[in-house]
């Protein structure tokens, strides 16, 4: 599908702003699946698959033409010496990561027919959403995605760059809808450049940077060598209410990094726009634990059951139960090292990233990609309220990567799948890596099958 070339991120379409659908479709399961995809050579690309295409997959039938996989390269016009679009030009650097920054609802009358964002009928178009892009460059490169006023022709203008980070941007993280003050149109958004992350406040349609927070190495735990960070989560930790002036009260928003050193880092946010003017005074550093031997490689927040997902270098993946009345280095842990439980004595496994495929109340299935081209699966199990188990369900193997030396996954994400059969247990999973894209059809509870 992409020739060989790495993906290196996947960002799901938001649902929220997907084309509409008749009522028919949607019953019948004749909707798409769509994701954007960033590349290793810089090109941002969006990928519809239509669900039967998983539907007849997984009955063994024959896909024909009108199954087929579009995919359109939306960066391609910008990535070049010679095109310039709003005094931004692109260079083919990698795509290491991706998100998305919802807008208030804003139409654009269209004033010109030879806009190279202009479609034959004139409509009016509405900014949904940014999409924002880290990448080798050291910038964060923006992205509006225009729709028109029936929801369809959904395309990414480029818009402009935020940076230069001190390093790659290996990843963003953002809060939609903060509430900043008074303003609940606000978004937060933290993008890594080496050591420090970089604080972003989004209010449409301008990005302003807030402060910078930086990280510094920690002889105590053992960090005396880079304290280079690679990994950004962010989760919501609400007060139970017992009193009506509680019950306004702003839920506590914390950021947590992870880094190549093996620590996992956590902040406390500002709750007012006054406390951002205090700049990095204005984050309270709530804790430092020592969490991997090596890289840290990704880290997941379960928000429903309030758990903390890690995985590095060092084979391990570790879970812990976010707790409000504990410090951090105190928060009771699961972890499984997969070169224990899966390789023979003398080898190793990276584990390189993750993503929620279905989550409850009371249990999390996720899943977790590997440096030798393996998929794992794992079920995250609340069984006290500061407390939880991990334990792994299945592992399986990606079968363009076998034969290849390198067969990295970089990046997962899954989709809800549900196909006319109307099996209440099919995901699909988009598996980046060095060779391209792998899609996964799960069906949990039975076989898991995969195609490229």
């Amino acid at each position: 599908m992409f020739d060989s070339v790495g993906v290196t991120s996947i960002l799901p379409v938001p649902n929220a702003f997907e084309s509409n659908e008749s009522d028919s479709n949607k019953a019948s399961g004749d909707t798409s699946i769509e994701f954007y995809v960033g590349t290793k050579r810089g090109k941002i690309k969006h990928v519809v698959i239509p669900q039967i295409y998983f539907e007849r997959m997984s009955l063994g039938e024959l896909l024909n033409d009108t199954d087929s996989i579009q995919v359109h390269d939306v960066s391609e016009s910008a990535i070049s010496k010679k095109s310039t679009i709003g005094e931004v030009t692109l260079k083919p650097y990698p795509v290491y990561s991706m998100t998305v920054v919802s807008k208030p609802a804003t139409t654009q009358s269209k004033s010109s027919t030879t806009d190279e964002y202009s479609s034959a009928v004139s409509v009016d178009h509405v900014i949904q959403y940014d999409v924002l892009t880290g990448g080798g460059d050291r910038y964060i490169t923006i992205w509006e995605a225009i729709t028109n006023s029936g929801g369809n022709q959904r395309q990414l203008k480029l818009k402009q760059q935020l940076g230069p980070h001190t390093g790659w941007v290996k990843d963003i993280a953002s809060f939609n809808g903060a509430k900043i003050g008074t303003n609940d149109d606000c978004s937060l958004v933290f993008s890594i450049g080496c050591n420090c992350i970089e604080v972003w406040l989004s209010s449409h349609p301008n990005y302003q940077h807030m402060c910078k927070l930086q990280i510094e190495s920690c002889p105590e735990l053992g960090a005396t060598l880079s304290s280079d960070l690679l990994c950004l989560a962010t989760y919501s930790c609400s007060v139970k209410a017992n009193s009506m002036e509680e019950s306004n009260q702003q839920p506590d928003l914390h950021l947590i990094a992870g880094g190549v050193d093996g620590r996992l880092h956590r902040w406390v946010l500002p709750k007012s726009s006054r406390g951002f003017g205090k700049g990095v005074d204005g984050f309270f550093n709530s804790g430092v634990i020592a969490a991997h031997r090596g890289r840290v490689n990704d880290v997941l927040v379960c928000n429903q059951i309030g758990a903390l997902l890690s995985v590095g270098s060092d084979g391990c993946v570790t879970c812990r139960m976010i707790s409000r009345s504990k410090p951090f280095d105190e928060w009771e842990t699961s972890c499984i090292n997969m070169t224990d439980a899966f390789l023979p004595f003398g080898s190793s496994i990276k584990l390189t990233s993750s993503c929620i495929v279905v989550e409850g109340c009371t249990e999390v299935i996720v899943a977790v990609g590997s440096s030798c081209g393996n998929l794992f699966l794992f079920q995250i199990s609340k069984i006290r309220r500061d407390n939880v188990e991990l334990s792994l369900l299945m592992r399986l193997e990606i079968c363009n990567l076998r034969d290849d030396k390198d067969h990295c996954i970089h990046s997962l994400s899954c989709f809800d799948c549900r196909c006319r059969l109307r099996d209440p247990g099919s995901y699909v999973v988009a598996v980046g890596h060095s060779n391209g894209l792998s899609l996964c059809l799960l069906s949990l509870g039975m076989k898991a099958m995969n195609t490229t």
